[in-house]
């Protein structure tokens, strides 16, 4: 089914992204020097880590959202890349850091342009921590709640990967379509009895049938 091969994929590249970091995320007085250089200005905005991160990137992981507000003030471009994914996936890829999602949506980072390994979305990314605060600052500030990714799946998709029921019912409420279909044909109901995990969607199915077939 490539409905499940894309939440596959989809899993990978996240998985990616936190083995990634794990292996970096030791304490790092070099790290941590960069990054309050390019604070200062004293860093070209251009600079990497050791790992070749742009350092707002880096700050984005490591430091904190006084960093990246600095970072940003001094130029460091809010649109950095590493690994081919924007810098404000790294906002709610591995975890969710809303502070620091909102700097980079006020100095232009784009919420609905997909990135180019999976097609997904920052949306996508912000449905499977159970802290729904980036979630809630990409719908504040505009994001489609039910935006497909490379293979056609909306949001619900990874929230129900996630067994992430309140985002779910966060998606709905933001008037995301759960009815939408992947590109294959499967809507999120009937994928989720493909995934085992019929359960979760048994509220969405209620208010589904309530806001479209009953008057």
């Amino acid at each position: 089914m490539r409905s499940r091969t894309a939440a596959v994929f989809a899993l990978m590249v996240l998985a990616f992204l936190s083995l990634d970091n794990a292996l970096s995320a030791q304490p790092s007085p070099e790290r941590s020097k960069l990054i309050e250089q390019g604070a200062k200005g004293e860093l070209q905005v251009d600079a990497k880590d050791r790992q070749g991160r742009p350092i707002l990137i880096t700050a984005i992981l490591y430091g904190t959202a006084d960093q990246v507000q600095a970072l940003v003030d001094e130029g460091f471009p809010s649109d950095s890349t590493y690994q081919k994914l924007p810098a404000i996936t790294y906002t709610v890829s591995d975890a969710c850091y809303p502070e620091k999602l909102e700097i980079l949506i006020d100095n232009g980072a784009d919420i609905n342009t997909a990135e180019p390994l999976s097609g997904s979305y920052p949306i996508h990314s912000a449905v499977q921590h159970d802290d729904l605060s980036c979630l809630e600052v990409l719908l504040e500030h505009g994001a489609k709640p039910d935006a497909q990714d490379g293979l056609g799946q909306t949001p619900y998709f990874q929230a129900l990967d996630f067994s992430n029921k309140k985002a779910m019912h966060r998606l709905w409420t933001a008037g995301a379509d759960p009815a939408i279909k992947a590109a294959n044909g499967l809507d999120v109901f009937h994928y989720s009895i493909i995934v085992g995990k019929t359960d979760l969607v048994k509220g969405l199915l209620t208010d589904y049938h309530e806001a479209n077939f009953q008057r």
